[in-house]
């Protein structure tokens, strides 16, 4: 199973045109992402995992260099030799984890660590009043996509609290989108998180997104809010119990042709189908059904892909049933058929590795072997 959250790209409404692109370490995370929605749902997968000697497991493992096709094989149990490359491996990317994690930290400049203590109180003093609001939730959002620090800096004088509060008395539409937009940010780190669940964040923005169901521009900050809080447990728990996931796929329909919200909206099914109260929902056609048009809809547009094939990965989770109804509507012909038009880049073994690792952890102890031949 995996958990997606949502960081904003600028200009993000132009969609992005994977064919034409110069290959990047992106389009090659996209491609094993593609490989790994079939091995959920292609009808020979089970296989996979069938007459396989006890003890045997399948093992990742790229070799870019040698061309631009994707494959799946088996692999047996790994010698001692590859155990111990792979343990030496996985020590040094979480050494870098934690050098990036301390060196994002520390990018904080001492002119806003003095400032952001100010443009909080000045946030919550001129929330009715747009012309000053607005410039003041502009630059803490702006500093918010910087760095975790800023993050983590912002959260320290209240920002998280004040704005859960603060989002259903907005009453001008362009702060109430930058404060979704700074909110958004803030919920990407656990103790926002945290505060959301403890604020009633999940009633307050289900209502709020009711108000707005017909501005998709709006919607979509407020869908993002939602993708990060529901990266906690608790948060699910709470949106399996409110009609949230209704609303949400009412939103898909209603806004068809629009690729944004369909990448939004797939991104909360998807963190939501971690809770299984919300897999049984999602466990029908019609449901599918939305997620497999958008699909086919923005076959270019590197966001839906990704967020459908999220979707497809955790519909489909241990679950034959949800797995027989994305192959009768042929969703895995569809997703064969995108990662054919893949031109996968050459570039580092390891770096395809530790992006494929999350995609591939919901198979449990058997990783498939993707080989990009």
């Amino acid at each position: 199973m995996v958990m997606v959250t949502a960081r904003r790209q600028r200009c993000r409404h132009v969609a992005t045109s994977l064919s034409s692109e110069k290959p990047s370490l992106a389009t090659a995370v996209l491609a094993v992402l593609l490989a790994a929605t079939l091995l959920q749902v292609l009808p020979e997968a089970p296989t996979l995992r069938q007459g396989m000697p006890p003890g045997s497991v399948l093992v990742l493992r790229v070799c870019a260099q040698h061309g631009q096709r994707l494959c799946l094989r088996g692999g047996g149990e790994p010698n001692a030799d590859e155990l111990e490359q792979e343990q030496e491996q996985e020590q040094e990317r979480g050494q870098m984890l934690e050098q990036s994690s301390e060196s994002e930290s520390n990018m904080v400049d001492e002119d806003f660590e003095k400032e952001a203590e100010q443009l909080i109180d000045r946030m919550e003093e001129h929330m009715h009043s747009p012309p000053d609001f607005l410039p003041i939730v502009e630059k803490l959002w702006n500093a918010s996509e910087l760095s975790k620090g800023h993050r983590i800096e912002i959260m320290r004088y209240g920002a998280t609290r004040k704005l859960c509060s603060m989002l259903p008395i907005i009453s001008d539409r362009q702060c109430l989108i930058v404060a979704c937009k700074l909110l958004e940010n803030l919920c990407l780190d656990d103790d926002s998180q945290i505060l959301f669940c403890q604020l009633s964040g999940m009633d307050k923005i289900l209502k709020l997104m009711r108000n707005y169901a017909e501005d998709y521009e709006v919607l979509v900050p407020m869908l993002s809010i939602l993708t990060n809080a529901l990266l906690l447990e608790k948060n699910r728990q709470n949106f399996a119990k409110s009609d949230g996931l209704d609303f949400v796929l009412e939103s898909m329909e209603r806004f068809k042709s629009i690729a944004i919200m369909q990448e939004k909206c797939c991104a909360v099914i998807s963190n939501s189908a971690r809770e299984m109260e919300v897999r049984k929902k999602l466990g029908n056609e019609k449901v599918i059904s939305l997620v497999h048009e958008a699909m086919k809809g923005f076959p270019e547009d590197r966001g839906v892909l990704q967020h459908t094939c999220h979707a497809f990965m955790n519909i489909a989770f241990e679950d034959d049933k949800r797995r027989d109804m994305i192959r009768a509507q042929e969703g895995h012909k569809t997703v064969k058929n995108i990662t054919k038009r893949f031109k996968v880049p050459s570039c580092s073994s390891r770096s395809l590795l530790s992006c494929h690792s999350t995609y591939a952890s919901h198979l449990g102890p058997r990783v498939v072997d993707i080989i990009l031949l």
